[in-house]
């Protein structure tokens, strides 16, 4: 006996699903990416708590450099350099401050082109109450810009809303949708910069008889030119359209 699947959709295969709305579930890519959303709102929250502590705390220490930094020279005990595609100079220094001999080791930005040799001398700048705490001239504690802190919080937040949005839609599409046969019209492999993917356009019939098309991109080969595939669409709105079964929902029954 022939086994019907989701590429080789029947009428009823469709009349099982029974009237709209259906009861849905997440399937386990759906709970994953649920997943996934709460951990970036929990990082936008996060990031709205504590970058403004951060920020103070930097501010708060450029005002005590402001106040109690002292010029100095010292001497450059030793270079080196980072490992990696951009490697970055690595500085050992010492220097005489209050009533001792201090070392400090610090890295350079990569776009920082100075002069460094070891033997050589440099400027740096140390705090009086603190020798110990120095840095190179010109290399002073960096404070985040006051405009980061909405921006870097906004990211996470946008790319939780992103996967949520995504989620919901094959939820109120395989809740409220209307399925249909479709004809696969077009599937080719395309490349792209890193990997490539299988690509496939079908069309379909609504039930008021308008004819729809559609297009699809998976990591996988999916069915010949000609093939049947099974569609479900949005009554309201057929430009929105999924292949079935989705990826993210599935009927809560069979």
């Amino acid at each position: 006996m022939k086994h019907r699947t989701a590429m080789d959709p029947s009428t009823a295969d469709f009349a099982r699903f029974g009237p709209v709305p259906r009861d849905v579930r997440l399937t386990a890519s759906g709970s994953f990416l649920v997943a996934l959303a709460i951990v970036f709102a929990a990082m936008a929250v996060a990031a709205a708590i504590v970058l403004p502590i951060v920020r103070a705390g930097q501010q708060a220490e450029r005002d005590l450099v402001e106040r109690e930094a002292v010029a100095a020279g010292a001497t450059i005990a030793r270079v080196t350099l980072t490992n990696g595609e951009h490697p970055r100079r690595v500085i050992t220094f010492r220097y005489s401050a209050a009533d001792g001999v201090y070392e400090n080791t610090v890295r350079l930005r990569e776009e920082d082109s100075r002069a460094a040799a070891e033997g050589g001398r440099m400027a740096i700048r140390y705090l009086r109450s603190r020798p110990a705490q120095s840095w190179i001239e010109g290399n002073e504690p960096e404070v985040l810009p006051v405009v980061l802190l909405p921006v870097i919080p906004i990211v996470p937040l946008l790319v939780a809303g992103l996967i949520a949005w995504r989620v919901r839609r094959d939820c109120v599409l395989l809740a409220e949708g209307r399925f249909a046969r479709a004809r696969v019209i077009a599937a080719k492999r395309v490349n792209h910069s890193h990997h490539h993917a299988y690509q496939m356009s079908y069309e379909f019939t609504t039930l008021s008889g308008a004819t729809m098309t559609g297009r699809i991109e998976r990591t996988r080969p999916m069915a010949a030119v000609g093939a049947n595939v099974a569609v479900v669409y949005h009554r309201e709105n057929p430009g929105w359209n999924a292949i079935y079964p989705l990826s993210l929902a599935a009927p809560a029954r069979g």
